[in-house]
């Protein structure tokens, strides 16, 4: 290792500890265009120069201490033997480092209040080469480290497609880890991530979507191969006990027989992501999610279409909540859901059998409105079969109050409940059943070419409206 400068200015603390105390004490040091040389073996390569670098710096001093360091113009040169002809040159930077301190028997030996690198561009890459994140700028103040304007997703060199990318104006990471980041790896104890933006591609096969006669496919786990590969990718790269993620946005985007897309915004969540990242199924995901919060959500799935406002999450517990739901089929079913609560969405049993499954539903309001158009062709040859609801089973479900109405032609039907209780709700096939159900009903009004029927109020229900279904 060879290192020579144009210029360089100093100012000691106190010079007789370099023999007295095998120390360095600088108050200033100002160097002006350094040039730091590397000659590595035959086997090594420019990735090896951090390493070399780490190796040299301990043996100069037991300790080390600078209380101030400008650097300008600074250049690192590589190369394989003395008498090489062609060397490896970085660009030119500039460097100021502030309380960098080095102790030889210290865990870890280097650290600094904050260095600002004039880096432009900065690259990590992932040890096959498939993943990489991308910063415009880098800098560290007080042990941590801040990157600008950051680029996650696949290399050029990765050709299975953009399972998961994002981009975000800063992702900070703290108390990051300077041995590791000089081995070019990112690893801190916590991370912020400001404002991503994040996409999810997914695309199942068309044989496999062909086969689907369900609103939910069935090839859900090839649709989340390419996510998981790119979570490990990113593993790779970020070591964190905790992610926050603030004020973020997600897109994503599943194509096959029904084009799916989902938008987010307003992303507030707490992930770990050991845990996350290490999971190869949903039913471990669940447990590195301990809160999640988003403002908005939409989806749009063939003529289906749902928004979700004040969504809440919380990983440990298992229980969600949202504000308002509001959920449109064509233009024939609208759905409209106040103060929605669940427990214990069964994710073991969705990832087995595509079962949605859930233990307590509650929600303060529900109001279903269905009208039916009088064209309708009553030919059933060439008609369409109706794919099937998802596969779904509710424990118990609470409302609190119902409104129902349906019309189809000039057959009216409407109703209104209050306290309505149900117990083991189910989907079979394009169906709703139920074991029992309980409540008070009222402004019950049916009326077809045959009937007509009105009913003011019915608190009495019990015996009439207890129905038991035999699957």
């Amino acid at each position: 290792m060879n290192l020579q400068t144009d210029k360089y200015f100093f100012n000691s603390v106190e010079l007789s500890a370099m023999y007295e105390k095998d120390a360095l004490f600088i108050d200033t040091l100002v160097c002006i265009h350094p040039v730091l040389t590397l000659e590595l073996k035959k086997k090594e390569t420019v990735k090896d120069t951090a390493q070399t670098i780490t190796k040299s710096f301990p043996r100069l001093f037991k300790h080390t201490h600078f209380n101030y360091i400008n650097i300008e113009d600074a250049q690192l040169i590589t190369k394989t033997n003395p008498d090489a002809a062609t060397s490896t040159i970085t660009q030119k930077s500039n460097l100021k480092v502030y309380n960098l301190s080095l102790e030889e028997n210290r865990e870890p030996y280097l650290q600094t209040d904050s260095i600002l690198l004039g880096l432009k561009n900065i690259r990590f890459v992932t040890p096959d080469s498939l993943f990489q994140i991308l910063a415009q700028e880098l800098t560290i103040v007080n042990n941590n480290l801040v990157l600008k304007n950051v680029v996650f997703g696949p290399t050029a060199q990765n050709h299975s497609g953009k399972g998961l990318t994002f981009t975000a104006p800063e992702f900070r990471l703290n108390n990051i880890n300077f041995d590791k980041l000089l081995h070019k790896t990112l690893q801190a104890d916590s991370a912020e991530l400001f404002e991503p933006n994040i996409v999810i591609n997914s695309k199942k096969t068309t044989a496999a979507a062909a086969q689907s006669n369900t609103i939910i496919s069935k090839d859900t786990a090839i649709s989340l191969v390419k996510f998981y590969s790119t979570l490990h990718g990113f593993r790779e790269l970020v070591g964190l006990e905790k992610l926050r993620i603030i004020n973020g946005n997600v897109s994503l985007s599943s194509s096959g027989k029904t084009d799916t897309h989902v938008h987010m915004k307003g992303i507030h969540a707490t992930i770990l992501p050991i845990h996350f990242v290490n999971s190869d199924s949903l039913v471990d995901i669940k447990h590195s999610l301990p809160e999640v919060r988003v403002a908005s959500i939409t989806v749009q799935s063939g003529k289906a279409n749902a928004q979700i406002r004040n969504f809440y999450f919380n990983g440990e517990i298992r229980k969600s909540c949202a504000d308002h739901m509001h959920l449109s089929i064509g233009n024939e079913t609208v759905v409209d859901i106040d103060k929605l609560y669940w427990e214990i969405l069964d994710w073991d049993v969705f990832q087995k059998y595509k079962k949605i499954q859930i233990t307590d539903l509650k929600a303060h309001q529900l109001v279903i409105k269905s009208t039916h158009s009088t064209t309708v062709s009553t030919d059933t040859t060439h008609r369409k079969p109706w794919g099937n609801l998802p596969d779904m089973q509710i424990f118990h479900m609470n409302v609190e109050h119902l409104k129902l109405h349906s019309i189809k032609g000039v057959d009216t039907m409407y109703m209104e409940a209050e306290a309505l209780d149900a117990d083991t709700v189910r989907t079979i096939e394009h169906f709703f059943t139920w074991a029992n159900i309980d409540g008070t009903f009222k402004n019950i009004y049916v009326s077809n070419k045959r009937v007509k029927a009105s009913i003011h109020s019915m608190t009495d229900l019990k015996c009439l409206f207890r129905m038991h279904c035999s699957h």
